[in-house]
């Protein structure tokens, strides 16, 4: 796991995207990060291969190398980049993003270009990340604005392969666990994560299911350690709200209690329409937002409800699509083709509200 590390941004967008206005405030925000904060966003984007253009050794990163399958030139690479700066920007449209969680980042090189010499400039954005020892090697990344988000510890929760499933001694996918302190001063827990994928059959809802009881472990030893906890869990979950990861190991209830127990899982797709990613013409919440029951009390010190989880319908993300009609998520590749978009996944954004106890 890589440490937090200094890193500068945060964007400076084209004013063919954003209008003169916002973009006066959002710079703003930016030069002047001690405002008196009342709001706390998080974004969690599946960036759909953010790779570089070196071999990374151990892993099989070959199809993502300027002479691989995908032609992965440096020009494609930072185009990449920018699009994904372009997310931060349109995230929150009045202040820079506090904290997101970014999945398949391929290691700290990509997170160090994405900080640093992308147009994202003066947000003094930090990180943590996963060090996954999969065959593709990519990671689970934690960017975290440092003026509204003081890091206090992360850890990595991980979880080998069953004997008669292993390949290779390969292992699952790491989750990211972060402690920090809002301006408020509570603690957060926060929870980052990419599930093993559907394909596999039994070998992956066996992966899936031991890697949400790690999980749900995790959670309820944190939880019964704080006097008044605050846990998000996020990312990509490879599934719906309705799946027996969600619904039986993670025991996540629908986010409709009248009084929501501190140590209860609720999560805020469930019951939701839409979706972040569309599959066979159908759209689908595999990127979900898991909310202990604290944060959806009206006196919460962080305090979020049902319509302040949302998926980034911006234009610039979306194309027509075709073969199913309605609109898709504009992606980087469709199989070996390039299209040069941003991911085959919306981006969502968990727009809180911050208040003294």
């Amino acid at each position: 796991m890589v440490g937090a590390t200094e890193i500068g941004c945060i964007v400076s967008i084209s004013s063919r995207l954003f209008p003169s206005v916002f973009l006066s405030l959002f710079f703003a925000c930016c030069t002047f990060p001690s405002f008196a904060q009342q709001t706390f966003s998080i974004l969690t984007y599946n960036c759909e291969n953010l790779f570089d253009t070196l071999h990374d050794a151990g892993h099989d990163d070959y199809e993502f190398l300027p002479e691989g399958r995908n032609r992965w030139t440096r020009a494609r690479y930072w185009r990449k980049l920018q699009r994904v700066a372009q997310v931060f920007a349109m995230a929150d449209t009045l202040k820079p993003i506090d904290v997101a969680v970014l999945e398949e980042v391929e290691n700290d090189t990509v997170l160090t270009h994405l900080l640093r010499r992308t147009k994202l400039q003066q947000a003094g954005y930090e990180y943590v990340m996963t060090d996954s020892r999969t065959a593709r090697g990519t990671d689970v990344a934690v960017v975290f604005s440092p003026y509204t988000f003081h890091f206090i510890s992360s850890e990595t929760i991980s979880l080998h392969h069953p004997k008669q499933f292993a390949d290779n001694n390969e292992d699952t996918r790491p989750i990211l666990y972060v402690c920090g302190t809002l301006q408020t001063g509570d603690t957060l827990d926060l929870y980052a994560l990419h599930f093993p994928s559907k394909l596999g059959a039994h070998k992956a809802d066996v992966l899936r299911r031991n890697i949400g009881k790690a999980l749900r472990q995790h959670v309820d030893s944190v939880m019964h350690s704080r006097q008044f906890p605050l846990v998000v869990i996020t990312g990509d979950f490879n599934d719906g709200p309705r799946s027996e990861v969600c619904r039986k190991v993670l025991n996540a209830q629908p986010p409709t209690a009248a009084s929501p127990d501190a140590y209860t899982l609720y999560n805020m797709m469930t019951g939701r329409k839409g979706g972040s990613y569309k599959w066979h013409g159908e759209w689908n919440w595999i990127d979900q937002v898991l909310l202990n029951g604290n944060v959806l009390r009206t006196d919460s010190p962080l305090h979020c409800t049902f319509d302040d989880v949302s998926a980034l319908h911006s234009p610039f993300l979306l194309e027509p699509d075709e073969a199913y009609g309605g609109s898709r998520p504009r992606r980087t590749f469709y199989g070996p083709v390039y299209h040069g978009g941003y991911s085959d996944h919306l981006p969502v954004v968990i727009r809180f509200q911050l208040q003294n106890r």
